[in-house]
């Protein structure tokens, strides 16, 4: 974990740290399951910004 985190830049730091509180507010605020497609979303579009966030943001050299 310690070796990921090394690899991100700063932008990529403070994108993660953003979701995190979105995330954890999301969370308190909606039942999942009494809504199973908010659930859905919330976690496909979790997963589309974590890997955009990690392999969008990579210098092309």
């Amino acid at each position: 974990m310690k070796k990921y985190i090394k690899e991100l830049n700063k932008t990529q730091l403070v994108l993660y740290i953003i979701l995190m509180i979105i995330d954890i507010y999301v969370l308190g605020s909606i039942d999942f399951v009494e809504h199973k497609i908010y659930g859905v979303l919330f976690v496909v579009i979790n997963a589309c910004l974590i890997s955009f966030i990690k392999y969008g943001g990579k210098d092309k050299k």
